[in-house]
């Protein structure tokens, strides 16, 4: 026990202080003694055997946490999806239906305006003005990818571990990380470039072994390259497991997108398609995407702890601290 007018240490028995003499009111019960545990043991007591930095209230848990084939993973991550459909889609939604909206007039105004007026008369000055419009809609775009991946990473996690949580749950902790998870983002792409440049293959491997950053950044107290070289342990020895699942959710997502964007065109019999025609086919491809983005978010977070738990033994610390 720590006196709290000295700093010295006492017995928890010791009803005035060794050295300076001061009174202890009580006698400190063992829930009490939890208060003047020295600093090296609470950073291991709050450091993450959980998954986040805070510690949210538990709900029942519907899912065994347990090592699963990518079979398993498909399927728990359908079921999470849609037995928590309301708040895992508009967690993705509300923020991207925004930026669907200004996407759609920026499109208009390109398209019907600002290039027609290009055309007839094409100069540099014209071309430096389309890049400048262009700019502010890709930061932006880039901006709600971060937050929107971010905040459906923590929903699917406290859902998954049987912890109480909401949108705005979710939304708080994705601000609350998001200048982290931007920083390391920006660090991963200037890694990845070079690596890119170089011969291509070696940005692929990179980027693969990277793949699980942002689960890192958002769950785990890590981040720049800590959170970039915890990725990489995760997916070492288990790489092709991981290029597998990205190609098998790539072939899922263009076949999704393209049926829906191309449904327009073909009840159109694939004539000449006007601008109205290829707004419906973009309107239909983002819809599209609305929906399967959380699917996916789920896919790749099931990923992540499935590589704890065969590397660190994850299940193991769950139900060590009852969770």
């Amino acid at each position: 026990m720590q006196c709290i007018k000295c700093g010295a240490q006492n017995l928890p028995t010791n009803k005035f202080c060794t050295r300076c003499g001061n009174k202890f009111e009580l006698p400190q019960t063992p829930a009490e003694r939890k208060d003047n545990i020295s600093p090296t043991v609470a950073k291991v007591q709050s450091s993450p055997l959980s998954v986040t930095s805070t510690m949210p209230k538990r709900q029942s848990r519907d899912f065994e946490i347990k090592s699963m084939s990518l079979g398993e993973i498909f399927d728990y991550s359908a079921r999470l999806y849609f037995r928590n459909f309301k708040v895992a889609f508009l967690t993705y939604a509300i923020p991207n239906i925004p930026l669907l909206l200004i996407s759609l007039a920026y499109s208009y105004f390109l398209t019907n305006i600002f290039l027609k007026g290009a055309m007839q008369s094409a100069s540099p000055l014209k071309m430096a003005g389309i890049f400048l419009i262009s700019l502010p809609i890709s930061l932006i775009s880039i901006f709600v990818y971060l937050f929107s991946q971010s905040a459906m990473i923590k929903l699917f996690s406290d859902l998954y571990l049987g912890y109480e949580t909401s949108i705005t749950i979710a939304y708080r902790h994705s601000l609350s990380k998001f200048i982290e998870v931007f920083l390391t983002t920006s660090l991963m792409i200037l890694i990845l470039i070079p690596c890119t440049l170089a011969l291509i293959i070696p940005g692929i491997v990179m980027f693969v072994y990277y793949l699980l950053y942002l689960n890192v950044v958002i769950l785990e107290d890590k981040r720049f390259m800590t959170a970039l070289g915890k990725s990489f342990t995760l997916v070492k020895e288990y790489w092709w497991r991981t290029f597998l699942m990205i190609i098998v959710i790539m072939v899922l997502t263009w076949l999704v997108v393209s049926i829906f964007s191309y449904l327009p065109l073909i009840v159109h019999g694939f004539s000449p398609a006007s601008f109205t025609l290829r707004t419906i086919s973009t309107i239909l491809s983002s819809t599209a995407q609305l929906f399967l983005q959380p699917f996916l978010s789920a896919i790749w977070l099931l990923y992540y702890y499935d590589l704890r738990i065969k590397k660190e033994g994850f299940d193991l610390e769950i139900k060590a601290l009852n969770i």
